[in-house]
């Protein structure tokens, strides 16, 4: 159906359609909103009425087991099948697990931990590397903002749904109660059903995201040439893709210039863990994604239930988790521009600076809105935007890195490792909030989580990775 397009067009068309596909996968932000809704209902509605709130890290637990799991089966499916039938096959899982949580939600905590969890993120790590790395493809003269431009969608996700969530559960912006828990029947009755409108809505996008979803065609190697030579400034194209117009665009060369890796597309999956597993940058990022995350998953997990001990405005919250998803999406792109024009290193240890100062000052919120309600509200949002806006350059940085690494031919099979990091990461960050909490407090939980960054910013200055095409500092 597109083929007859130019290439300019079916390139928006693709990063489109992967956008769709983040933006439902996205969702996974709109924990922290719909968290307390969740235990509220389980401690009412069922058996298990002693949980508490920071047991949600089971879900995310659940979670993160899954991560790499999919982002490696994810990768090796889109080897063998396609990027269509990858992200097709992740995105059943996404949904039915979502649906799914419709009927666990009745039963057990546990039980949703597998459902919305595990299963519904397995479904998200399978769909979510394909598309970027196709996308990386499409765009070969700025990998970093088209992988940018995807990711958006999964950073802008939560923006979305938080609303829904918020807006169907809770229209009367009914509080919690003085135990930080939901006991209005009208509103746990919503909680179950909220899983089929949204599980209904990911199935709209998604059908259409996949649909728009295509490969680069090997036929049309030429014009990638032709278009990293518009994108980029005059002699800013590589030798390598130089030489590949020089030699009649024969499909034998590799247009990213890496000798090395002609036969990339061949690589077997496991050639390329191999590969990972000896390179010691590689090593200094998956470091530097799980003391990140490990840091961030404080305030994913915990940002709502933290705000709901001094602002009670439960509608207002649910704002602030949409607001802070829209920094979370358009910096994304933002943060790409200033990698591909600044470098790693200049672009994490701002990240990271600026993170670990909002992170061991947010408990200054709460001191002002003590003596101005409206003012320290809004300081609130602005600290939680302001993490998440540091935090999503993380998304646009480390998959770049590991294109750059190893080629993009390999990102989706590099993601596995990412989110392997991820998922230990968020299982550091939720034991803390399980185990710490009560011991130390919402104060020196977020100094912790700021501390873990501080970690990652000294990896980020122990990095020294090279260009696998040019071997210039990456």
């Amino acid at each position: 159906m597109f083929e007859s397009m130019t290439y300019t067009a079916r390139r928006i068309i693709v990063i489109f359609g992967g956008f769709l596909i983040h933006l439902c996968l996205g969702s996974f932000y709109a924990f922290g909103n719909i968290s307390p809704y969740i235990m509220s209902y389980l401690r009412n509605r069922t058996q298990e009425t002693w949980l508490v709130n920071t047991q949600n890290s089971w879900i995310m637990n659940a979670a993160a087991i899954s991560a790499p799991i999919g982002s490696i089966t994810g990768s090796y499916i889109e080897r063998n099948h396609g990027v269509r039938i990858a992200v097709g096959i992740g995105c059943v899982l996404f949904c039915s697990g979502v649906q799914l949580t419709y009927f666990a939600i009745q039963r057990s905590l546990y039980i949703v931990a597998l459902t919305y969890g595990f299963i519904t993120n397995l479904g998200t790590f399978m769909a979510y590397g394909p598309p970027v790395q196709n996308a990386a493809k499409w765009m070969p003269a700025r990998p970093a903002l088209a992988v940018g431009l995807i990711v958006g969608g999964f950073g802008l996700g939560a923006f979305v749904f938080n609303l829904i969530i918020t807006y169907y559960i809770n229209p009367d912006n009914i509080q919690i109660n003085d135990n930080d828990y939901f006991t209005d029947q009208a509103l746990l009755d919503r909680v179950p059903r909220v899983f089929f409108l949204l599980a209904g809505i990911y199935i709209a996008l998604q059908v259409i995201g996949v649909f728009l979803t295509s490969p680069v065609p090997p036929e049309n190697d030429h014009i990638r040439v032709s278009r990293m030579r518009e994108d980029q400034p005059s002699g800013a194209v590589d030798d390598g893709a130089a030489s590949s117009d020089r030699a009649g665009f024969d499909e034998s060369v590799n247009i990213f210039g890496d000798e090395h890796h002609n036969n990339d597309q061949a690589q077997t999956v496991w050639g390329t863990v191999k590969e990972i597993f000896v390179n010691k940058d590689a090593w200094k990022i998956h470091l530097i994604i799980l003391f990140v995350y490990a840091g961030m998953q404080v305030v994913h997990s915990y940002y709502k239930i933290y705000g709901q001990t001094f602002i009670k405005n439960d509608t207002y919250l649910g704002v602030v988790g949409s607001i802070a998803s829209v920094f979370n999406s358009f910096c994304r792109p933002l943060w790409g521009v200033v990698f591909d024009k600044k470098g790693f290193k200049f672009t994490m240890t701002i990240i990271l600076a600026i993170y670990v100062t909002l992170s061991c000052t947010i408990m200054y919120t709460e001191k002002i809105t003590a003596h101005n309600q409206a003012f320290g509200e809004a300081c609130f949002m602005i600290w939680i935007c302001g993490m998440y806006a540091m935090f999503a350059g993380l998304w646009s940085v480390c998959p770049t890195v590991y294109s750059k690494l190893f080629g993009p031919n390999n990102m989706a099979v590099c993601l596995g490792f990412q989110f392997l990091a991820l998922g230990i990461g968020i299982m550091l960050g939720n034991s803390a909030g399980l185990w710490l909490k009560n011991i130390i407090g919402w104060h020196w939980m977020y100094i912790l989580a700021g501390t873990m960054d501080a970690a990652a910013f000294v990896c980020t200055l122990w990095f020294n990775g090279k260009n696998i095409d040019t071997d210039d500092d990456i």
